[in-house]
């Protein structure tokens, strides 16, 4: 009796529901709050993509708005199972461990393994502390936790 409550309290032994894969045409587009809160890590290798998609007319203190693709990677390096972070189709930076995992666990439960992921970003532009006249480019995305969503 004991373990039969067990089962039915934590799911052993259900049969999971079917869940439908999306397609390679599907696209969602993750909401946030306009707060930009989370830092896409890595950016530092891809200042020259930056800088281009930025235009390099972006002075510090301004913001450059895009749309950044979230792109699922399944390398054999150290950025296994990670997700990289593309705009402009070119890749600039990549998700935290923490939110990969999350985001990652997330599209698998929603079966949305296999679609298209989009965001709201701003590409940040400061003055290198250390080089005088150089300028650091960082990325921010707009994601709210849970994550929410509209199919485009």
């Amino acid at each position: 009796m004991l373990s039969r409550i067990f089962r039915q309290l934590f799911g052993f032994g259900r049969t999971k529901p079917h869940v439908l894969e999306a397609d390679a045409g599907t696209t969602i587009f993750l909401h946030g709050r306009d707060n930009f809160s989370f830092d896409v890590i890595g950016t530092s290798r891809h200042e020259t993509e930056l800088v281009e998609i930025a235009g390099g007319g972006v002075q510090p203190g301004q913001d450059f708005q895009c749309v950044a693709a979230l792109v699922l990677s399944e390398g054999k390096d150290d950025r296994r199972f990670s997700v990289a972070v593309s705009i402009d189709r070119r890749i600039v930076g990549y998700f935290p461990a923490n939110l990969a995992t999350q985001y990652r666990e997330w599209l698998h439960k929603w079966g949305l393994t296999h679609a298209g992921v989009q965001c709201n970003a701003i590409i940040v532009v400061d003055r290198n502390p250390i080089r005088l006249g150089a300028y650091d480019y960082t990325v921010k995305l707009d994601i709210e936790l849970p994550f929410k969503m509209t199919t485009l």
